[in-house]
């Protein structure tokens, strides 16, 4: 897993991007983050990086975010992870929760997927064996945004669509499957003492509110934020709030590590 650093700071945050995204989409939240934290940016093999190690499992992901930590001598981090990226984060809290100093779902949840939702990636991987990515890509990135956020911002959108066709089919295929296979951690996050942040968008798609609003629930610590006009994108639809909200819950765990 290719990864970069940056930025100085007592405390780190970790991005990790989510399904047909890649790394550039944490730019502004690197930006950001980097005059006051250290911030990592990960890559998942095959966007934008090698495809040698791509891999079905979300577990291999999150133990290569382990094996990061260790290159750098991290012992504890603030994890972001956005849609599958949260998948990943959540379950590097199962494995590893004494790394996590808090975890960040963003238009993500804990949950597996329920068996049509299954079945529905079993027919995108068959689509895109047959098909190729261009015209999946177009159609899934019309749902990955607001109506109203596509009609203000198209130029944007077409170039994430086009730098999105880079992207290797099968590393789109291998990331249904690790989807597809990922665990339910809803006991993860009802067990943890780790404090875990909520951030989704009132028209996100591909998250239903009752799972968002559900797994809120689970947590000793939680902190919930729910944007009226978003879609599945916040990083993009609503970038400089949910980098504030981002901002105050690391500034939270942060003085709760230097109180421990």
């Amino acid at each position: 897993m290719n990864y970069t650093i940056s930025g100085n700071g007592s405390s780190v945050i970790l991005f990790i991007h989510g399904y047909c995204s890649d790394f550039k989409a944490w730019d502004k939240a690197k930006l950001f983050f980097e005059k006051t934290n250290r911030v990592i940016i990960v890559s998942i093999p095959g966007y934008l990086s090698p495809m040698e190690q791509v891999t079905e499992s979300v577990r291999d992901l999150a133990l290569s975010i382990k094996s990061i930590l260790e290159i750098e001598k991290i012992t504890r981090a603030h994890i972001v992870g956005h849609s599958m990226g949260g998948y990943i984060g959540v379950e590097f809290l199962s494995i590893f929760e004494e790394n996590v100093q808090g975890l960040t779902l963003l238009n993500s949840h804990c949950y597996n997927d329920a068996e049509d939702k299954k079945t529905n990636r079993q027919k995108t991987i068959e689509f895109l064996l047959k098909h190729g990515t261009g015209i999946y890509l177009r159609e899934i990135y019309k749902s990955l945004f607001s109506i109203e956020y596509q009609e203000k911002n198209r130029e944007l959108i077409e170039t994430l669509n086009e730098r999105a066709k880079t992207y290797d089919v099968q590393v789109l295929i291998q990331s249904c499957k690790a989807m597809i296979n990922r665990k339910n951690h809803e006991e993860t996050l009802k067990n943890t003492k780790v404090p875990i942040q909520f951030i989704l968008g009132a028209k996100d798609g591909l998250i239903p509110i009752d799972e968002f609003i559900k797994q809120t629930a689970l947590p000793k610590v939680a902190e919930i934020e729910l944007y009226p006009k978003m879609g599945h994108m916040g990083m993009y639809e609503e970038a400089e709030a949910t980098n504030e909200k981002i901002k105050s819950f690391n500034n939270y765990v942060t003085n709760i590590l230097v109180k421990v």
